[in-house]
C-alpha cells in the first residue's frame, strides 16, 4: 500500500491518449457546466490509487458528422482517506489517516495531501481505502454532450452505461447519455457514472531468468485479424500483466535476442506475424472484469544454429563421403585427401585413338 502512494505522492501528469478522433470543442466560459460523481469499483489491478480517471466530454453532432471530444475545460477532483493499521506507519501504538486530494484539470493530474494521526483505541477503524472522485466540464449553452472516463485498469466507460468505443452516431445508442444544456446555461448536474473494470491476462516466458531483454505482446483478434495490440519490454525474472477487454479473445507472444518470437501455443518466428490457420498460435478467452487468468506460460524457441552434415558411410556417392568409387571426378577441391588415382584419358585425333595415363592427387569439394 505505501509503494502506491508514494507513487502517487511523485506523479506530476497523467499521459492519457484519447480513444476516439479528437478535435477542438469550443468551450467558452459562460458558466454552464456538466457535473457529476464517476464510481470507481476498487480492484487489484485498478483502485483508486491506480486509475487517475481521466474524462471526456464530447459535444454531439447532426447525425453523420464527427463526434468531438475534449479534456478541455474538465476539472476532476478524487478525495482519498488512507487508514493505516496500527502498527504499520509512525508506531506500534498509532493509526495514521493520510488525506490525499488528486486534481487533474484540463488533462493535467497532480495531487496534495496531508495526514493525521491518533492513539490506536481512539483512532477510526482500519479501512484500506474511502474515497469520492467527482468531475465538472464546462461546455456551451444550448448544445448536447455525451460524456467518458477512462482510468489505469478500466475501460472507456460512458455516462449512460455504455463501455468500449461506440461507432456512429451515439445518440442512437440507448446506453449513452446525451445531456442536453440549456440555452440560457447554468449546471447539469447529478450526471453520474461507474468505471467498469478491464480484465488481467498473466504471462510469464520461459526461461524466466536469465533473458534479460524479453518483450512481450498481447493482441485482441477481431474478424481474423490483430487489433488493439500492447507491447512492452519486460525485464529478467518477470511476470507480465496486461489490462484487457473482458470477455475478449487474444494471441499473445515474446521475442528475445537469441530467440524466435514465439506465440502461446509453440509457434516460433523469425517476425511476429499472426497466422489465424497456424496451429501453433493458440487464442486466450480474456476472465470477466476485475478477473485475473491463471498464469499462461510461453516457451521460448532459440534461433536455430547451423550444423554440419553428419559423414556418411563409406562407398557412398553422397557429399562427405571420404571414398569414392573408380573412375569418379571431383574438382575444385577444398580438402586433400592424399589417395593417388588413375584415371584415362582417350582422345580421337585425325582417325588416331590415343589413350593415356595420368595420376594426381583428389581434392574434394563439401
Amino acid at each position: 500500500m505505501r509503494h502506491r502512494i508514494l507513487a502517487l505522492l511523485a506523479a506530476s501528469a497523467l499521459a492519457t491518449t484519447s480513444l476516439l478522433a479528437v478535435a477542438p470543442v469550443s468551450q467558452a466560459d459562460t458558466g454552464a457546466t456538466i457535473s457529476g460523481t464517476i464510481t470507481i469499483p476498487p480492484w487489484e489491478f485498478g483502485d483508486l490509487f491506480d486509475s487517475n480517471p481521466m474524462v471526456e466530454v464530447c459535444a454531439v453532432p447532426a447525425p453523420g458528422a464527427e463526434l468531438t471530444c475534449t479534456s478541455e475545460g474538465v476539472t476532476i477532483t478524487t478525495i482519498l482517506d488512507v487508514i493505516f493499521i496500527p502498527g504499520s506507519y509512525d508506531s506500534p501504538a498509532t493509526t495514521t489517516v493520510i488525506s490525499i486530494t488528486s486534481t487533474t484539470i484540463n488533462g493535467v493530474f497532480g495531487t496534495t495531501s496531508n495526514s493525521t494521526s491518533f492513539d490506536t483505541p481512539d483512532g477510526p477503524p482500519a479501512d484500506p481505502v474511502e474515497g469520492t472522485t467527482t468531475y465538472s466540464a464546462e461546455v456551451d449553452p444550448g448544445g448536447q454532450y455525451a460524456v467518458y472516463g477512462v482510468g489505469s485498469g478500466y475501460q472507456q466507460s460512458w455516462l449512460g452505461g455504455f463501455i468500449g468505443q461506440p461507432s456512429g452516431d451515439v445518440s442512437t445508442i440507448p446506453t449513452v447519455t446525451v445531456v442536453p444544456v440549456p440555452a440560457a446555461g447554468g449546471d447539469v448536474t447529478g450526471q453520474d457514472f461507474t468505471l467498469a473494470p478491464q480484465a488481467i491476462i498473466t504471462i510469464e516466458a520461459d526461461p524466466l531468468n536469465g533473458v534479460p531483454d524479453k518483450t512481450y505482446q498481447i493482441c485482441e483478434v477481431v474478424d481474423g485479424a490483430t487489433t488493439n495490440c500492447q507491447t512492452d519490454p519486460v525485464g529478467d525474472n518477470s511476470t507480465w500483466w496486461a489490462r484487457v477487454t473482458p470477455g475478449s479473445v487474444l494471441v499473445a507472444n515474446v521475442s528475445a535476442p537469441g530467440y524466435l518470437c514465439t506465440w502461446y501455443g509453440g509457434l516460433g518466428q523469425t517476425t511476429c506475424q499472426y497466422d489465424p490457420a497456424s496451429s501453433g498460435i493458440q487464442t486466450i478467452q480474456a476472465p470477466g472484469p476485475a478477473q485475473v487468468s491463471a498464469t499462461l506460460h510461453i516457451q521460448l524457441v532459440p534461433v536455430s544454429t547451423p550444423t554440419t552434415p553428419p559423414p556418411t558411410a563409406p562407398g557412398s556417392n553422397s557429399p562427405g563421403s571420404s571414398t569414392r568409387p573408380p573412375g569418379s571426378i571431383t574438382t575444385g577441391g577444398t580438402v586433400d585427401h592424399g589417395i593417388p588415382w588413375a584415371a584415362l584419358c582417350v582422345v580421337m585425333l585425325g582417325g588416331t585413338i590415343m589413350i593415356g595415363a595420368m595420376s594426381f592427387r583428389r581434392r574434394e569439394v563439401r
